[in-house]
């Protein structure tokens, strides 16, 4: 028997079903990974233009998108396991997966796995891949055992499969087994089997909840709905020590390797969670339709944003507009981080409210400037502001909640 409808999954229907947006994504990531590696997209001033949108590169615009592909369906396994009245192991299943999904992503976008492996070889990332596929074992198991459950389980048995399979490609080319003029090709295939095994978790979480509510696939939302789910507040504060260490504690020249950064995934994850909730919640003056979607857009971008530093790459595309110094400056990078908050924090919580969080905001700010010449400063106060933009607009007195 279906679990009966509740709000949460009544208020997240989608007017487009999420598959048609996911795979027209996918499809313009690897059209520009294909025109980069074949068509002359890494000569001259195109290649700065083309390297943004590159899943060849990182920390740009596709990693984003492919770490967004593994972080919603380690949303939507968080939820699942957040529910009411659910048995304690499979309470464990769920988020024990959630919490390693919500690894992988953290992983495509800050390059953990390629860190460990120049620290201590391949063998260094044994422990991980045991303890990874004994989360991925267990709950592959404990689907397949349960009748409602079972697709779901395939799914994400496959979808592992596929990772797997990249990480035979991987390691393959590491003892440059392909040829010169197959590396592009093994590239491409590499990514388009990561975006198919991303959307394979994504499928299984919508169809174990289209099983529990009795909703069409295309109809549910993948966009999770934070303010219903009280556990995500406990997710949101813990990343955060997580986040705050890792700035604190990673080295500079770790950051100029060439890989990708871990301090960019904490600020992006949960700006992307403040805009998932504007998409859903009416409040305020985000009643209407515009309006909503305006202010959801503001928190993709703040999203987006981290990823290339705010100005690193508008440069390649808009050069005779604003000065690179402008757009790298410490205080514009922390001003367009922290104003939109506070601009639309200003229609939706209270004068008193937004005024201490704002102080606290320029204190930390002026704090942190002493530092502004170290690049993980930015990424510890963004992360920061994306955890007070959080508190503010979707668990704040005027967020009011509703029970999952």
């Amino acid at each position: 028997m279906p679990e009966p409808r509740n709000r949460h999954y009544t208020k997240t229907e989608a007017a487009v079903p999420w598959w048609i947006w996911v795979l027209l994504l996918h499809a313009f990531a690897v059209y520009m990974l294909y025109y980069g590696i074949y068509k002359g997209g890494w000569g001259g001033s195109t290649a700065d233009q083309i390297i943004p949108l590159s899943l060849a590169h990182e920390n740009n615009f596709a990693v984003w998108w492919a770490g967004v592909c593994l972080l919603i369906p380690g949303l939507l396994f968080f939820m699942l396991g957040a529910r009411d009245a659910l048995a304690i192991r499979d309470r464990v299943m769920w988020i024990s997966l959630a919490l390693v999904v919500l690894g992988l992503s953290l992983d495509e976008v800050g390059s953990l796995h390629e860190r460990v492996s120049l620290i201590g070889g391949w063998w260094a990332l044994l422990p991980f891949g045991v303890i990874g596929s004994a989360v991925f074992g267990y709950g592959i198991v404990r689907m397949l055992r349960q009748h409602g459950s079972r697709g779901s389980g395939l799914l994400v048995m496959i979808s592992l499969g596929l990772f797997f399979s990249v990480a035979a490609l991987e390691e393959l080319e590491s003892i440059h087994f392909f040829a010169k003029p197959w590396r592009g090709w093994r590239l491409i295939a590499e990514e388009v089997i990561e975006l198919g095994a991303e959307s394979l978790l994504i499928l299984a979480a919508v169809l174990q909840i289209s099983t529990l509510t009795g909703q069409s696939l295309n109809r549910i939302s993948i966009l999770v709905m934070p303010k219903n789910v009280r556990a995500f507040d406990t997710l949101v504060f813990v990343a955060l020590l997580g986040h705050v260490a890792t700035a604190v504690l990673l080295i500079p020249e770790d950051r100029s390797w060439g890989g990708g950064n871990p301090e960019i995934w904490y600020p992006m994850a949960v700006f992307l969670l403040v805009a998932f909730h504007f998409l859903h919640v009416p409040v305020g003056f985000e009643r209407r339709f515009v309006e909503r979607v305006l202010v959801a857009s503001a928190f993709v971008l703040l999203s987006m944003g981290q990823t290339y530093n705010f100005g690193e790459y508008l440069v390649a595309w808009f050069p005779n507009i604003m000065e690179a110094s402008f757009y790298e400056n410490w205080f514009t990078r922390t001003s367009v981080t922290l104003l939109p908050v506070v601009l639309i924090a200003a229609f939706t919580v209270s004068w008193k409210t937004l005024l201490l969080h704002l102080l606290a905001s320029v204190a930390l700010l002026v704090l942190l400037s002493e530092g502004s010449l170290y690049f993980e400063t930015y990424y510890l106060f963004s992360g920061i502001v994306a955890c007070i933009a959080y508190r503010l607009l979707v668990t704040g007195k005027t967020s009011a909640r509703d029970g999952i």
